[in-house]
């Protein structure tokens, strides 16, 4: 991992750009603390002083994990646990017309069921004073006395959840797709057991990614088997995305690409 992370450091530190990340790995060889350590290193060694901010959302395939996962970023990585959220249960957002109103503009109204769980590692306390965009926090109050649920989801530099609560990403109908979205554009995305997905899923994963890429983040997919077709599908996504976000904000539309296994001499990157 420290192999990987170094890699990855002097990587990003040759020129501004994008950050695409493959970890081909086994089961139980560490890819779920290996990716964290490795994006930090892509992020704090960034040409661009102010992406260095270290905000990271998994995606799982399986519920059992996510627990499991968020207590480790705490146990063994060293984050707080007042810095870890779980998403747990059902997806965490829909969005319903507003009783009695008007079909035009009944798309902003926001619904967040009572089923919504997010929940904090260990039962801490989100820490005070998290600085986001105002329209962040507009949105946030709008759902009404579920705001501290949509806190939970948005706010912690780490959310850990099944893939699913950021389905709504690769369809954006009406405005369900707000509150994940927003979770998105703050923060980078690693995508763990990229084999367990059917090739409609990998199409759906693959409108995330892109969107990811035009929100300026950056990707990690990990895997004990994949095939390259899907690694090289899921890596021209994002260079597509983030070749929108560089033209929009004047970046370079480089994309910097690690790809590494478990051991010291795996890995490789753009110049190899």
């Amino acid at each position: 991992q420290s192999h990987a992370a170094a890699s990855a450091r002097r990587l990003v530190a040759t020129q501004e750009g994008g950050f695409f990340g493959c970890l081909f790995a086994g089961t139980g060889t560490g890819k779920t603390r290996g990716a964290p350590t490795v994006l930090s290193a892509a992020v704090m060694a960034d040409r661009v002083e102010d992406r260095r901010n270290l905000r990271a959302t998994l995606g799982l395939g399986l519920r059992t994990l996510a627990t499991q996962s968020a207590q480790e970023y705490v146990d063994d990585l060293g984050f707080d646990a007042g810095d870890v959220s779980m998403v747990i249960g059902q997806p965490p957002m829909t969005f319903e017309e507003c009783a009695g109103g008007s079909a035009e503009g009944s798309e902003s109204h926001v619904s967040l069921p009572d089923w919504l769980n997010v929940r904090m590692t260990d039962q801490a306390e989100l820490p005070e004073a998290k600085t986001f965009p105002a329209f962040y926090d507009r949105f946030i109050n709008h759902t009404g006395k579920r705001a501290a649920n949509a806190r939970r989801l948005i706010e912690p530099p780490v959310t850990v959840c099944t893939v699913d609560h950021l389905m709504s990403i690769a369809d954006p109908a009406r405005s369900k797709h707000m509150l994940a979205t927003i979770r998105m554009m703050s923060s980078d995305l690693i995508l763990d057991e990229i084999d367990q997905y059917s090739p409609e899923d990998i199409a759906a994963i693959a409108r995330v990614i892109y969107q990811v890429g035009a929100a300026g983040r950056r990707v990690i997919i990990m895997s004990a088997t994949m095939t390259c077709d899907i690694a090289l599908t899921l890596h021209d996504t994002y260079a597509r995305g983030w070749a929108r976000y560089a033209e929009q904000t004047g970046m370079n539309n480089h994309v910097h690409l690690l790809c590494t296994g478990d051991t010291p001499d795996s890995y490789k990157d753009n110049r190899t």
